[in-house]
């Protein structure tokens, strides 16, 4: 098993430990591998009820952390898995990242579930986040406890452009969605309807 696959495995095994099996309209949810990512399609008859997931895992195997950007809908949710045991359990977390060599930049992230490990970045900076996710090849971040404490995650972004390109909510903008009509027959919207 190459360290691609290795790491694939891993993120599914601690995405399903951690947050429970994504939503499926259909059956068991089908992994794809797109560069570092894994996909979860879950076939969903209209974009409303969408729930695909793409993660990439962090590079550096003492200090795991995933980023999940989740459907729900046709909006895009981002999560940050931290680990509790660095010190990761309060409400808030700052995360300080930059995209290749870019500019730094801050985000405050707040806690998203009762665990203690999954924070949400604000839903205003999702689509930003994204797009810059999209263009970059690698994504650095040190995310910071209240306390102070600090831990520094690299994500290898290779195929992010496919893998978030393919989630129907993150592409909605750059593509007609699907719609439901009041007979409830899924309709395409057209360009200025």
């Amino acid at each position: 098993m190459n360290r691609t696959a290795f790491r694939v495995a891993a993120l599914v095994a601690c995405t399903f430990a951690l947050c429970g099996p994504p939503l499926s309209a259909q059956g068991d949810p089908v992994p794809d591998t797109v560069g570092n990512f894994a996909v979860f399609h879950n076939p969903a008859p209209y974009l409303d009820e969408n729930r695909d997931e793409a993660m990439v895992v962090s590079s550096d195997s003492d200090r795991m952390s995933t980023l999940i950007w989740s459907c729900r809908g046709s909006r895009t949710r981002l999560d940050v898995l931290l680990d509790r045991y660095h010190g990761f359990s309060g409400l808030a977390a700052k995360l300080v990242h930059r995209f290749d060599r870019g500019r730094q930049d801050t985000i405050v992230v707040r806690l998203a579930d009762d665990v203690g490990m999954r924070y949400a970045l604000p839903a205003s900076q999702v689509s930003a986040f994204t797009m810059q996710a999209i263009a970059a090849s690698r994504l650095t971040v040190r995310a910071y406890t209240p306390g102070g404490l600090a831990r520094e995650y690299v994500f290898d972004l290779t195929g992010a452009a496919r893998a978030l390109g393919s989630l129907p909510c993150a592409a909605a903008p750059r593509r007609p969605a699907v719609t439901r009509r009041a007979s409830g027959s899924p309709a395409a919207r057209r360009p200025g309807a």
